[in-house]
């Protein structure tokens, strides 16, 4: 299935007649998406290689039920479902939402701090009922592996690195970090020591229903400078505390890696004070290291090295991130 079904998927999804043959939206690595504009109004169509847990459909329709501005999925009409098999792969239909990724020179502190806050309330609906089966046997997500949408192969929106490039379409299954770097340069002990220092401690964190890649690729800023959600494939059941430390790193990352401070402190200012919580402890950036040291045991050279250089970042500045979350 190389070219859209247009006539199928207006059919199956209940679209009406199509105004226009489908126009492929360039940039997503794993998946293929395109705006489809009919007599109904205009649509994203994802064909994806594997399908969302209906846990992670069920989060998304919580998200939006709840106020959260994301696209409104649209369900097949003869079965209510949101997932549909056509031409050999798994079919999704949205709402399309007018917008782009938030390039590195719209990441503003306001920005950043608005982001915050619309993670607190993402995370406050996620908490609002029980999961489905399976709730909470998630590992920390592999940072980009929602929809591996990428505006460069080498680049996510923020300019930072982003390892939805070979980091696969499901969450971290916590993949050894011992010998990620082996050849003798002892750089796989120090990253093994990074990874023990930010490990989780049993019976901490909160367990929440969220998106699991709020990257600044999967954001649309729209034109009156609000934020939308995009690509919740990979919504789970993640530990809300080391997400919110997550997504700090990645919308407060410089194009060398490095992290710009007052855009950290701004994603966690909004998201307090939308009522998240983010201890000073350094097992708060856990599911952030694991993702990417997992992501580097399957990267190719350049990538690799990418990861490197912002683990090694990280690492140096540790203490003083987990000084600023007092």
């Amino acid at each position: 299935m190389s070219d859209l079904d247009v006539a199928s998927v207006c059919d199956r999804f209940g679209l009406g007649l199509a105004v226009t043959p489908g126009l492929r939206v360039a940039g997503y690595y794993h998946n293929q998406v395109w705006r489809l504009d009919t007599i109904t109004g205009a649509y994203a169509v994802k064909r994806l290689t594997w399908a969302p847990s209906a846990e992670a459909i069920e989060i998304e329709r919580r998200a939006l039920a709840a106020g959260v501005p994301l696209p409104p999925p649209v369900p097949e009409t003869a079965t209510g479902r949101h997932t549909v098999e056509l031409g050999g792969a798994v079919v999704r239909v949205h709402r399309w939402l007018d917008g782009r990724a938030p390039g590195i020179d719209d990441l503003t502190p306001a920005l950043c701090r608005r982001m915050g806050a619309l993670l607190a309330t993402v995370h406050r609906t996620g908490s609002s009922g029980p999961l489905g089966p399976g709730a909470g046997s998630h590992g920390p997500p592999a940072p980009g592996a929602g929809s591996g949408a990428l505006v460069d192969p080498d680049a996510g929106a923020g300019g930072a690195l982003d390892p939805g490039a070979g980091a696969g379409d499901a969450p971290d299954t916590g993949a050894g970090a011992d010998g990620l770097l082996d050849g003798g340069s002892g750089e796989g002990e120090d990253f093994a020591r990074l990874r023990a220092d930010t490990e989780r401690p049993e019976g901490l964190g909160t367990m929440v229903g969220s998106h699991g890649d709020l990257h600044p690729k999967n954001a649309l800023l729209r034109a009156d400078g609000s934020l939308a959600l995009i690509d919740w494939d990979t919504a789970g059941a993640y530990v809300a505390e080391q997400e919110a430390a997550g997504v700090a790193l990645d919308w407060s990352a410089r194009l060398g890696g490095d992290v710009d401070l007052d855009r950290f402190d701004a994603v966690v200012e909004g998201y307090r004070s939308g009522g998240g919580v983010i201890p000073s402890e350094p097992w708060v950036f856990g599911g952030w290291v694991r993702g990417y040291l997992d992501f580097m045991r399957r990267a190719g050279t350049d990538e690799r090295e990418q990861t490197h250089a912002r683990l090694s970042l990280l690492a140096a500045i540790l203490p003083d991130l987990v000084k600023r979350l007092t």
